[in-house]
């Protein structure tokens, strides 16, 4: 909120069609070790084992075990995103949780640990698991794919953003075309780009 007003103050109008680019689409993954037997929760589970409601695994369909948290700091947008989407906004995590800034360390911790379980960006998975995720038990679980990010379906999906002050001229708008053309493909390499695929 605050950014937005000071973005307002200094001139950018980021609900105008002339100010504002999608230029990408990033998710969260829920994710955990690959030989955790845990394929899916739902959106009250994740929140249980986030606030530290439910710390054994056996609780939403594991092996007997107490569940091991891993957080990621408050300055990142993750945090943001998935306390709002997930936790209700301004609900707090679990105390005393280990915290991980590096998508890299977090994903080793995770991939070394059948315990843990965290969130992170998609594209920092390496080979943790990203676990499917469901609105309610009568919903179906989605997991995290580039399909279900460009549909919306993956829940905790997020639209990446470039504003310009007013309508881009000159080295601003050769810059935007850039992104959104043959930027594209450097967009994949973190990211979920905004070409479509046949499947």
């Amino acid at each position: 909120d605050k950014e937005k007003q000071e973005a307002q103050a200094a001139g950018f109008k980021l609900d105008s069609a002339d100010s504002e680019y999608i230029i990408g689409f990033d998710a969260i993954a829920i994710a955990v070790h690959p030989n955790n037997p845990v394929e899916k929760l739902t959106l009250s589970q994740a929140k249980d084992i986030f606030t530290g409601t439910v710390t054994d695994w056996a609780k939403v369909g594991g092996r007997p075990g107490k569940i091991k948290v891993i957080l990621r700091p408050k300055e990142l947008g993750a945090y943001e995103l998935f306390q709002d989407l997930v936790l209700g906004k301004g609900t707090a995590f679990i105390s005393g949780a280990e915290e991980i800034k590096e998508n890299t360390k977090v994903s080793e911790q995770v991939r070394s640990d059948t315990a843990a379980i965290t969130f992170i960006s998609l594209a920092g998975l390496n080979g943790a698991k990203a676990i499917k995720l469901a609105a309610n038990e009568s919903t179906t679980p989605i997991a995290p794919s580039e399909v279900t990010i460009r549909n919306k379906s993956y829940m905790l999906n997020r639209n990446l953003y470039l504003y310009t002050h007013g309508q881009p001229q000159g080295l601003v708008k050769e810059f935007i075309d850039y992104v959104l053309g043959t930027g594209q493909e450097l967009t994949a390499n973190y990211y979920v780009n905004l070409k479509l695929k046949l499947v």
